[in-house]
């Protein structure tokens, strides 16, 4: 972004400061080629932050399903498959599944991960994902 606005601010500086050099093509091509190559690193950051995100998610849930888990690691999982919930690469927060079709790769894990979103929640631990009303208490 920087270099983007300094390619197009240095042709009215060089001339603001008389240094006709400073809006020259060599000055311009150098902040052309920097505008390009932030541009490049900015998309292959965020693809391979976005890659890596899904890869635990796949992790998660692999172990939540595995029938032979051990407890540890299935409370463990079931926590960071909400933690992952969120995708945050940039300005912006995206879920990063949907709550339907996790239900559907989860099985029998599904209430596991509902109880445990619940009990973070409650804590602020976590934003809803799964279960968007909270609990209604007994007697209320």
């Amino acid at each position: 972004m920087v270099s983007v606005a300094a390619l197009l601010a240095f042709p009215r500086l060089a001339a603001f400061l008389d240094a006709p050099w400073l809006g020259g093509p060599p000055v311009l091509a150098l902040l052309g080629l920097s505008a390009l190559s932030g541009l490049f690193l900015a998309l292959a950051g965020r693809s391979r932050i976005v890659s890596l995100h899904f890869k635990r998610i796949d992790e998660a849930v692999e172990v939540l399903t595995r029938p032979d888990s051990p407890r540890t690691e299935t409370l463990a999982a079931a926590v960071r498959l909400l933690d992952l919930a969120h995708l945050t690469a940039g300005p912006t927060t995206v879920e990063a599944f949907q709550p339907e079709e996790m239900k559907e790769r989860l099985g029998a894990a599904w209430d596991l991960v509902i109880e445990v979103e619940r009990a973070l929640v409650e804590e602020g631990l976590v934003y809803a994902t799964f279960t968007l009303d909270p609990p209604v208490e007994e007697g209320s």
